[in-house]
């Protein structure tokens, strides 16, 4: 339309040509707009929704819907055409006199989604024995979003869903920035019974999805140990064991354990260590003893 600044994308070697911006008020113009670094997206500027009132959107560089990024304006309002993008598109910096009129102020908002998550427990190449928890947190840095699911997958398998989400203070107070209800609402974890996997390595996965599409997925290896082989114990007996210390390890040499739901017993020696992670001794390793 003559007089209406709009902005639109097409393929540098030619093509089909995509409006970006969405539906212009009467009289209303694109007047700055930016390519993020990673050329995902695109930020502009536009009196789009209210004549003479310039704020700020953002819409993928391929098109698509739109988003408005800027807070609600006070009366007059007006959001800068010079704004800056991080460099690895989560954040776009702007200046607008947003909540009082002519009086310029610093804002931020979230270009686009992203999930910041962290696997904490077992720690990779962990020994892993008995009942345990799997545990970590996780968050969409977009309000609104929420985490959809954590899985877990053992050898490639799926094992199971992992509870979501409980509160984490100190992911709240580590990541200010974001918005604060899914910052706290974070934790996510469940309990897994080692005992029933075999004896030795295994890969363990977990998979994260939040409501906006976005995906985390990591894996690490762990080794299982088992007290006597058995999966699950109705007693151990400390009769007759002793105890010794090997450099940063307890050494129990002479322990019986009993399989739960049988009559099977084995006497082992059994080590245990400070496990970070879990912020407790954890068994390492056992031996039949002789």
């Amino acid at each position: 339309m003559d007089e209406v600044d709009e902005l639109y994308s097409v393929p540098l070697g030619g093509g089909a040509v995509t409006k970006l911006n969405g539906l212009l008020v009467a009289s209303g113009d694109v007047f700055a707009f930016r390519i993020g670094p990673g050329s995902q997206r695109v930020v502009y500027v536009a009196d789009q929704d209210a004549t003479g009132g310039d704020e700020l959107y953002s819409v993928p560089l391929g098109g698509g819907t739109v988003t408005k990024l800027n807070g609600p304006l006070a009366a007059g309002g007006d959001v800068i055409a010079n704004f800056f993008i991080s460099p690895n598109d989560g954040l776009v910096l702007y200046r607008a006199d947003q909540d009082t009129n002519n009086v310029l102020e610093l804002y931020t908002d979230i270009l686009q989604a992203e999930l910041k998550a962290l696997f904490e427990s077992p720690l990779a190449n962990a020994v892993v024995a008995g009942i345990a928890l799997i545990r970590g947190w996780a968050f969409d840095t977009v309000a609104g979003e929420a985490i959809a699911s954590v899985q877990l997958f053992i050898d490639g398998l799926l094992d199971a869903d992992a509870t979501c989400c409980s509160e984490r203070s100190d992911v709240r107070a580590a990541f200010p920035a974001f918005p604060a209800p899914n910052t706290l609402n974070s934790g996510w974890g469940l309990t897994k019974n080692w005992g029933n996997l075999s004896s030795g390595p295994h890969t363990v996965r977990i998979e994260i999805m939040s409501t906006s599409g976005e995906l985390f997925s990591q894996s690490r290896m762990v080794t299982v140990v088992k007290l006597g082989g058995f999966g699950f114990l109705s007693s151990v007996s400390l009769t007759g064991a002793t105890i010794s210390l090997g450099g940063e390890e307890i050494v129990l040499s002479g322990v019986t354990v009993t399989e739960a739901g049988t009559a099977n017993t084995a006497q082992v020696t059994l080590r245990l260590r400070w496990d970070i992670g879990a912020q407790a001794l954890r068994l390492v390793s056992t031996i039949a003893s002789l």
